[in-house]
């Protein structure tokens, strides 16, 4: 790390010193499986109960809440798992990442960041625990290249392939893995055994390395659906979305965990749900599982307060997506999809809309609500700023750190979905998009082969999206605008191929993307960044030491100006003169990334040259280069456009 790098760390970490956080806070991220923003407690159930209808009840995510921070806007990437963890992982919305759909076994974007890689290079200790199925082999039989252990992680347990998460109760067919090594788990309930592994990683670590700061990806099976077919032929009951077979224990889980009896497995109610009249047996199992995964958090929050970490440490709490229609779980039985519409495999608000809680005591305001529009995508910024590091270019996202440690509104990145297998709730659609800008949100999907007009919902002031504003003249502008962003905020899925289960192929991929309606041809704005990152930044989030104005994209003049090591951010408008494909030719020795709009034309972070195609329409289109210059050698960079 270079002395100018050094500097640049220890100015955010002061900042953030000032802020009221400490330097570099340990960080558990929980992700947990279609877990609904109606299925909490303090979202929705609470106020349920009250009505006298059934309800869950989550006391530990209640105190969590209590304790920290909710947002009430948080959005997953996509309304299924796989895409919507390749996006928290690579910081990527679904309109860049290279895994889409139902596509669980592609490969993380080749050479991309990860959560994991970025906290590393703070100096974190990274460990995976629990259900991966983010791709790169396995189910596909083609060989492992993004397991977690390949794309930063130090340490993984849990299990690979996304159809494991099928069974709470893992054997040979779903097995288990310890790094790389296979293990013998058998009649133990994975709720317990994740939270037991992933308190034993944090013991071991504050063992040999206290000085380090830690990063635990805590993935649950929870409280996904669960069926026969993965479940170990010795367990005697087969019931439908498994149960564990005992208590959840007095004081916590201990690691090594002694196995259920077989014929206990997935037997064991919940005594706050086993005798209540009216509740059909899915129903009791349901909760049941809600309430374990509710245990095994205040597990982890009390093993943290005993071990003194409280103070030193962030957990995040999120889902993947919103509540399911499968294996006899059901968003009917508690609303689980809250005050919205839809689930699971929908692109509208209960499919997307997930429930998301902060807490570090000391640090992120207690019992506070923070209203900011926000995706998946946002948290690869964050948590580089909190370990002391530049926000990456190739995330789509933005830092929430101000909304985090003082409750400020901020303008987080670009909320952007789209998902192509049928599913979910009515009616049924396909090739869905979504976009937010605002309070508002572009819904468009096919439906019996056909495009259904775009929608667009308040969705602030109608967030059950029952009146859809696109034919009401007062919004005609904002209508156009944002069917404009959704064509100018993604590319194609460029990891196709016959080595996948299905090729990515979207009806508007080669739809020229609009000119800028009323844009003016004007000179380049040039921004100089002194400094030495270990990616290309977010320039749009430093502070340029020296600004030019060029007339023509003159890089010959945009490099004798500069003075290595930097970076630079070049702005401006490209006048396209006929409608059709253009080329993009980049030469670059150091990290680049270039932006049409908001499209992703290149992303970066080593030597090329290459030519990446986008079709356009006639007129002005917005451009964005950044790149970066090391020292010690010639300066270099171009950029050429072709039809």
């Amino acid at each position: 790390m270079s002395t100018v790098m050094k500097a640049a760390i220890m100015s955010l970490l002061c900042g953030l010193a000032t802020q009221g956080a400490a330097p570099r806070p340990n960080i558990i991220f929980i992700l947990t499986d279609d877990l609904g923003y109606g299925d909490v407690g303090a979202l929705f159930q609470n106020t349920r109960q009250e009505t006298g209808r059934p309800a869950l009840r989550t006391p530990n995510i209640d105190r969590l809440a209590g304790e920290g921070m909710t947002f009430t806007q948080h959005y997953t990437s996509a309304p299924v798992c796989a895409p919507a963890r390749a996006s928290l992982m690579t910081g990527r919305h679904q309109g860049h990442c290279g895994l889409r759909d139902n596509n669980f076994d592609r490969p993380l974007d080749p050479g991309s960041l990860t959560l994991a890689s970025v906290l590393r290079q703070g100096g974190y200790a990274t460990y995976a625990v629990g259900k991966w199925g983010i791709g790169g082999g396995g189910e596909s039989k083609f060989p492992e290249t993004s397991m977690p252990r390949q794309v930063g992680f130090d340490h993984f347990y849990g299990y690979k392939m996304h159809r494991h998460g099928h069974t709470y109760y893992h054997d040979a067919r779903s097995q288990i893995f310890d790094d790389d090594a296979p293990q013998d788990v058998r009649h133990i309930y994975d709720t317990d055994l994740f939270t037991a592994r992933t308190k034993k990683y944090i013991t071991d670590h504050r063992a040999a390395t206290p000085e380090k700061p830690f990063f635990v990806y805590l993935a649950y099976t929870a409280i996904h659906g669960s069926y026969g077919q993965w479940l170990d032929d010795a367990i005697t009951e087969k019931t439908p979305f498994q149960v564990p077979g005992r208590p959840y224990p007095e004081g916590g889980v201990a690691w090594p965990l002694q196995p259920e009896t077989p014929s206990d497995c997935n037997t064991w109610l919940h005594p706050d749900y086993a005798a209540r009249e009216g509740w059909t047996i899915p129903m009791k199992r349901y909760a049941t599982s809600v309430r374990r995964l509710d245990d095994a958090l205040g597990d982890l929050l009390a093993f943290l307060r005993a071990q003194g970490l409280a103070d030193d440490t962030l957990v995040v709490f999120t889902s993947d997506n919103g509540p399911a229609q499968e294996n006899t779980s059901d968003p009917k039985h508690f609303d689980s999809w809250g005050p919205f519409r839809g689930f699971k495999r929908d692109c509208t608000e209960g499919g997307i809309r997930v429930p998301t809680f902060a807490w570090a005591p000391g640090r992120v305001p207690a019992g506070t609500v923070n209203a900011t529009p926000s995706s998946f995508p946002d948290w690869m910024p964050t948590l580089a700023a909190l370990a002391g590091l530049p926000p990456p270019a190739q995330s789509d996202g933005r830092s929430l750190v101000p909304a985090l440690l003082e409750n400020r509104a901020v303008k987080a990145g670009r909320i952007y979905g789209e998902y192509d297998v049928g599913g979910g709730g009515m009616p049924r659609r396909v090739q869905q998009q979504y976009v937010r800008e605002g309070d508002f949100v572009a819904l468009r999907y096919h439906k019996d082969g056909a495009p259904v007009p775009t929608q667009l919902y308040n969705v602030m002031a109608d967030p059950h999206q029952d009146n859809d504003l696109a034919a009401d003249p007062r919004h005609a502008e904002r209508l156009a605008q944002m069917q404009a962003l959704l064509l100018t905020c993604r590319r194609p899925c460029a990891n196709t191929g016959e080595n996948w289960a299905k090729t990515v192929i979207r009806p508007y991929d080669k739809t020229p993307l609009p000119a800028l309606p009323g844009a003016k041809a004007g000179p380049y704005t040039v921004r100089l960044y002194p400094g030495e990152w270990p990616w290309a930044p977010q320039f749009d989030a430093l502070d340029a030491a020296r600004t030019l104005t060029l007339d023509t994209l003159d890089f010959d003049a945009i490099l004798a100006a500069a003075k290595p090591p930097c970076g630079i951010s070049v702005t401006g408008l490209i006048d396209i003169p006929e409608t059709g494909a253009h080329n993009f030719t980049v030469r670059t020795a150091h990290g680049a990334h270039v932006w049409l709009h908001e499209a992703r034309l290149f992303a970066l972070e080593a030597a090329h040259d290459g030519t990446a195609s986008i079709p356009l329409a006639k007129g002005l289109h917005p451009i964005r280069i950044d790149f970066t210059l090391a020292p010690a050698a010639t300066p270099t960079f171009a950029l050429e456009i072709s039809k």
